[in-house]
């Protein structure tokens, strides 16, 4: 977004407010639903190539310039400045980041259920004008309520 966000404009993050007093934490630090899992499976052709390859991409310094060149934090701690290479957002998210601590929340309901693909093609939709907010609320909707309904997708309890 960087190029097309005017120089003026100073976009940061707020955390996630919870609905009661009543919950563990009075506010939580949202991460990214789409956080990468990293693994080299046991019976890789080339486990210790793997492994390498792991260890230098999350090395501090290939994870500074990873968030350096897409503005982003990464899982590796002390990579983003605290100018946050000039982004602003940057800045807000690892300060959120930082104070919450242990106590980080990532909404990983649409790869758990599988509804990625589908919630895409409704927000490209909304997101290119081809429809509205009704529509979008709606058609989400129903990608949620199929998922609800259907016995055979095993549910994770939130409490």
């Amino acid at each position: 977004m960087k190029d097309q966000t005017a120089p003026y404009f100073k976009l940061t993050g707020a955390p996630v407010p919870m609905v009661t007093s009543g919950s563990k934490f009075p506010y939580e630090a949202m991460h990214s639903a789409s956080a990468e899992a990293y693994i080299v499976p046991s019976q890789a052709k080339n486990v210790p190539g793997g492994k390498e390859l792991l260890r230098t991409m999350l090395s501090k310094d290939a994870a500074t310039n990873f968030a350096k060149q897409q503005l982003a934090s990464t899982i590796v701690k002390g990579t983003v400045p605290a100018d946050g290479f000039g982004s602003t957002a940057l800045v807000s998210q690892t300060k959120m980041l930082e104070a919450a601590g242990s106590k980080i929340l990532t909404w990983g309901f649409v790869d758990v259920y599988g509804m990625n693909k589908d919630l895409l093609v409704v927000w490209n939709t909304f997101l290119d004008g081809k429809s509205d907010v009704a529509t979008l609320t709606s058609d989400m909707q129903k990608i949620t309520d199929k998922v609800r309904n259907d016995s055979s997708i095993s549910k994770v309890e939130v409490k």
